[in-house]
């Protein structure tokens, strides 16, 4: 394989949609760990082990291994750099996935749905609702609420049962939200009154009036004029010989490729862009799992965590309220990429492939006509 080919199949934007958002979960688990295991050390000699998977496999792995870090190696240090760097590729690809699948094919698909359907206004002819998006809504507001409900239990000392049964109570209700919604939905589409509305509606309607208010309405804005959307089912049934209803995801798979291939500059500064999307899109993935990982540590820790059975002084006692908000963050971290990723996706990468498409096509309709009035006047 040469160089030009190697690079053409691995480049560094590869990496970095792949290598960073694996380096930005593995940062994630081992600074929530580090600092857990810090608040939680007097629990760990007197009540047992505190379970840190993360540290104990780079402990294990320094034992068996032979990697001394503690003695300055410069060699151990890059051999253990370099092993964490590729442990940190194949977790990009294995949150790469997850992202594709959960937020393309499920949140967006099935949820808000695609940005060139609201473009173009070609309406889903499906009858099954589109709920993902109240899903999504539903079992991270249960998330957060809990995560807050527990915070102020575990800061008061309100003991409670199990934290392995919390857990799987947890899991129940997420359950329960994904069997209960489809139901709810279903309801209200055979509900024909103008007036009807259902409480699933109510709490996801006040957050977007309250994101729009700070992000104003047309922070993703997916309008384009008439004129140019005609101009552009015109110019997609002449080059595809496809009509924009019957086209599917190929509206935008199409252009996509068309400008990818023939384009010149316009077709590489589209892929950039689609790159800085699946980037923007696996970032936001992987600070939902760091989210996730710390908040189910905290559960199933929740009883070590009781201010009065740790028995902490003041500063500790602070320590342990930044544990609590780590997980916190991370969710905040991950809501301002994911509304990244859907401004950008929408409002930026999607009307740029439909106006530079229209453009190209332009371009070479302008061609085409220069050469047939050359060569009448031949």
């Amino acid at each position: 394989m040469s160089y030009k080919k190697f690079y053409d199949f691995i480049t560094p934007c590869d990496l970095m949609r792949y290598l960073m958002p694996g380096v930005i979960l593995l940062f994630c688990i081992f600074l929530f760990e580090i600092w857990a295991a810090t608040v939680l050390v007097k629990t760990i000699l007197e009540k047992g082990p505190c379970c840190t998977p993360f540290i104990t496999t780079i402990n294990l792995i320094e034992k068996n291994i032979g990697i001394n870090l503690k003695n300055g190696n410069w060699m151990h240090i890059l051999l253990f750099l370099i092993l964490g760097l590729i442990v940190a590729y194949i977790t990009g690809h294995i949150i790469s996935t997850f992202s594709s699948l959960l937020v393309d094919r499920v949140l967006i698909e099935k949820g808000w749905g695609y940005p060139y359907e609201h473009i173009l206004n070609i309406k889903n002819k499906k009858n099954a609702p589109r709920l993902a998006h109240y899903k999504f809504f539903w079992v991270n507001f249960f998330l957060i609420l809990s995560y807050f409900i527990f915070f102020i239990i575990c800061y008061l000392n309100v003991k409670i049962g199990n934290s392995v049964y919390t857990l799987v109570l947890h899991i129940i209700i997420i359950f329960f939200i994904f069997i209960m919604i489809p139901f709810l939905g279903q309801k209200k589409l055979s509900d024909s009154s103008e007036h009807s509305f259902l409480v699933i509606d109510k709490p996801y309607i006040v957050i977007k009036s309250i994101l729009e208010f700070f992000l104003g309405k047309s922070f993703i804005n997916l309008e384009i004029e008439p004129q140019f959307i005609n101009l552009f089912k015109r110019y997609f049934v002449i080059k595809f010989k496809y009509r924009c209803k019957k086209a599917k995801t190929n509206n935008f798979w199409f252009p996509y490729l068309f400008l990818k291939n023939e384009a010149g500059i316009i077709g590489d500064n589209i892929i950039s862009w689609r790159r800085l999307i699946t980037y923007t899109r696996n970032l936001s993935t992987a600070l939902y799992f760091g989210f996730l990982y710390s908040f189910g540590w905290l559960l199933c820790h929740f009883h070590f965590l009781c201010i009065e059975q740790v028995g902490l002084d003041l500063i500790h006692k602070r320590q342990l309220i930044i544990l609590w908000m780590i997980p916190f963050l991370y969710f905040m971290a991950f809501m301002i990429m994911l509304l990244r990723y859907i401004y950008l996706n929408g409002s930026c990468f999607t009307k740029l492939v439909f106006r530079s498409f229209v453009l190209s096509c332009n371009r070479n309709c302008a061609l085409k006509d220069g050469e047939n009035a050359t060569s009448a006047r031949e």
